[in-house]
């Protein structure tokens, strides 16, 4: 979801350049009690911003760089990140030399992501790490009309009518540099609480960046990187022997270290070694005529023995099944089979991959295995079963499709005037909850929801409550608008606005096309017309819907002279 969009100032990323001396992180609010404030807004987060998009251009030097002030390019507020990919950067650079352009959003941080998915006063913003806008190629244009064809000829992508302000630059999916510019600098001012630079957004990262001073951190990521602790391990090594006798070694005995890249085989000695880092190892040995057999080592330096006996005979079975498509009725139906599933055992590593007929097969040692099985566009299974010696396992695995989300989107618009728009209006999912304001300048609203039936309510000061009920597909995007009347009955407080707009001069992305007006819902009079819900390109046939159609498209007409 791009919120730089839907409140093109208000929601860019926070930003301001020089900003004062950084106070201590034992006096600073924290990020999580800006975003407790529950406002659409980072104001607040300025500092840690800055520090997080220093510490970006630290992991990546040369490749993250600011892109303005630079001629041709003008940010609607101090607010807007002036950061982007080296390559986005040289696009922006070239189109504005064609055609100047205003920016009313750009990079945001991790931090800015945090306070807007927290607050709960944006609606569906995505989580910290998901937005496109933290990869540092996307930029809102706000006369996105004139400087389309300029930017589009540098190879930045136009999102369409879906988000018209929206343009993804060249250059690659860096979304995860943001979470690692935070890991990084929080490891800088915390090094007895350190976490993984991983660059994912887990549970660990979430928990500190709540914690962090929203003023910043009195050292930045680049002011002093840990030193690396010096090397340390030993090695790992010892001999297969068949039991009872160690002196009885095991000639061509296979041996590999338990999750990780590390085996070897055997000679006449019946000897293997590796060298490791310091930590604990399970060691296995096998061979064919033997059992398998582990043993469990811990490393701290120097040299640790960990030979592992193998007693004649085998302790193994199979263990095989199907991977098929969960209906919701489990494994009472299995016919519709999975090929090119991956099925893994999370205790030793072992894979297969499903064949045409879903079907896979594995040879285990005894003892009890847990099976990680996937395939795009499924949801991951898994399933734990028994390997008995000698015989024979079933584990068969569904997986359910990905519930794949739809888009709700209208406009709110006075009586049978869908020129006349209602903005600061309330727009609420019922079934969910979720609640956002009728957009300024154009009274649209948008909602990101799982397939289903959902029904929508209008509210607000001075008009009277308007809903509709409209049928939402998998990955489409279903128009919704509603028609709002106002309240007669005495209101003086109307915090509701009603407000003719253009949509040829108006810049934040209306969904002024023939499409959406015949979407659109007039609750009138008994009798009054009104058109069923309709995904995006696929117009009402009422005889209202197409007057309001026609409308529509005479005006754009119009405008365009």
């Amino acid at each position: 979801m791009h919120l730089g969009r839907a409140l093109p100032v208000l929601l860019a990323a926070t930003l301001l350049l020089g900003v004062g001396p950084l106070v201590s992180s034992s006096t600073a609010q924290t990020v999580r009690d800006i975003a407790g404030r529950g406002a659409c807004s980072t104001a607040g987060v300025e500092a840690i911003s800055r520090q997080l998009a220093e510490a970006q251009m630290c992991i990546r030097p040369g490749a993250f760089v600011r892109f303005a002030p630079h001629p041709g390019i003008t940010l609607t507020s101090s607010r807007v990140h002036p950061f982007a990919q080296a390559s986005a950067r040289d696009a922006l650079h070239r189109a504005a030399a064609r055609t100047p352009f205003s920016v009313n959003s750009a990079f945001r941080t991790v931090a800015d992501q945090y306070v807007l998915y927290h607050s709960g006063g944006c609606g569906l913003a995505a989580t910290p790490g998901r937005s496109n806008h933290q990869s540092g190629r996307a930029v809102d244009v706000q006369n996105y009309s004139a400087a389309r064809s300029a930017l589009q000829a540098q190879g930045c992508t136009w999102l369409g009518s879906r988000d018209p302000v929206h343009f993804d630059c060249p250059g690659s999916d860096q979304r995860a540099d943001s979470i690692r510019a935070f890991q990084r600098l929080w490891n800088v001012n915390n090094p007895g609480d350190t976490i993984a630079e991983d660059g994912i957004y887990g549970p660990a990262t979430e928990s500190r960046l709540g914690r962090t001073p929203a003023g910043g951190f009195a050292r930045g990521a680049c002011d002093s990187t840990p030193e690396p602790p010096p090397p340390s391990g030993g090695r790992l090594l010892g001999a297969v022997y068949e039991n009872p006798s160690i002196d009885r070694r095991v000639d061509g005995a296979s041996v590999r270290v338990v999750g990780e890249s590390l085996s070897a085989t055997t000679g006449a000695d019946g000897m293997w070694a590796f060298e490791v880092p310091d930590g604990t190892y399970t060691v296995e040995a096998s061979k064919s005529g033997f059992t398998t057999a582990r043993h469990t080592c811990t490393v701290a330096g120097g040299d640790t023995w960990c030979s592992v006996g193998l007693d004649a005979g085998s302790t193994e079975g199979a263990i095989r099944g199907v991977v098929f498509e969960d209906v919701g009725s489990g494994l009472a139906d299995t016919t519709t089979r999975l090929e090119g599933a991956s099925v893994v055992v999370t205790e030793t590593g072992d894979r297969a991959t499903s064949d045409a007929t879903g079907s896979w097969a594995l040879t285990l040692p005894a003892g009890t295995y847990t099976l990680a099985v996937s395939k795009s566009g499924y949801a991951a299974g898994s399933r734990s079963c028994t390997v008995t010696t000698g015989g024979e396992t079933w584990c068969s695995v569904g997986l359910a499709l990905d519930a794949v989300a739809g888009v709700a989107q209208g406009v709110l618009f006075a009586g049978s005037n869908v020129e006349k728009r209602v903005i600061g209006a309330t727009v609420r999912v019922v079934e969910t909850g979720a609640s956002l304001t009728s957009r300024e300048g154009d009274g649209f609203f948008r909602f990101e929801l799982p397939p289903g039936t959902y029904t929508l309510e209008a509210s607000g000061d001075g008009i009277l409550p308007a809903n509709r009920t409209c049928e939402i597909g998998a990955g489409s995007v279903t128009w919704c608008s509603m028609s709002i009347e106002k309240d007669r009955s005495g209101s003086t407080s109307e915090s509701v606005v009603f407000e003719t707009v253009d949509g040829a001069e108006h810049g934040g992305g209306a969904p002024a096309d023939a499409d959406g007006a015949a979407a659109a819902t007039y609750p009138g009079p008994a009798g009054s017309l009104t058109s069923g819900c309709s995904a995006s390109g696929d117009a009402s046939g009422s005889g209202f819907a197409l007057l309001l159609a026609l409308a529509f498209v005479r005006r754009r007409r119009q405008s365009r002279q």
